[in-house]
């Protein structure tokens, strides 16, 4: 039963910061916020879970924290780490994994590792929009 119900969560966090990174594409900050805090509060509710059943760190938890860092990185790369930067060109800032220390993830070094890596696709995405756009900046 704690696994159905983590496997069902952890879903919806995933979703949520999916959509975080669609969001991040179409340029709107606020709705990226909003995705990105909805997955953490997914997150919340799954770490009692895990703390009782360690044997589920694994899997469906592992991967919504990997998908949560990803959606904070290219969210910093574009805005930066207190979301200030509103210039056309990106930040190009990139979190470390003790940035992630701010909020009780649970995350381990190859959560990050997952979601820096899955980064770059995030980052090819947006160059080839900016070609697409001609924007020479």
């Amino acid at each position: 039963e704690l696994r159905e119900k983590l496997i069902k969560r952890c879903r919806d966090g995933q979703k949520a910061a999916k959509q975080s990174i669609f969001a991040l594409h179409r340029g709107d900050k606020a709705k990226s916020e909003k995705l990105i805090q909805e997955c953490e509060s997914c997150i919340d509710d799954l770490l009692p879970i895990v703390k009782e059943e360690p044997a589920l760190r694994y899997g469906s938890f592992s991967n919504v924290l990997e998908e949560l860092v990803e959606a904070r990185l290219y969210y910093s790369w574009l805005y930066g780490k207190d979301g200030s930067n509103d210039d056309k060109s990106p930040s190009g800032i990139i979190l470390s994994i003790s940035d992630f220390t701010t909020i009780d993830l649970d995350l381990e070094p190859e959560d990050y590792l997952g979601g820096i890596c899955d980064l770059t696709g995030e980052v090819g995405r947006f160059a080839v929009q900016q070609g697409a756009s001609r924007n020479t900046q």
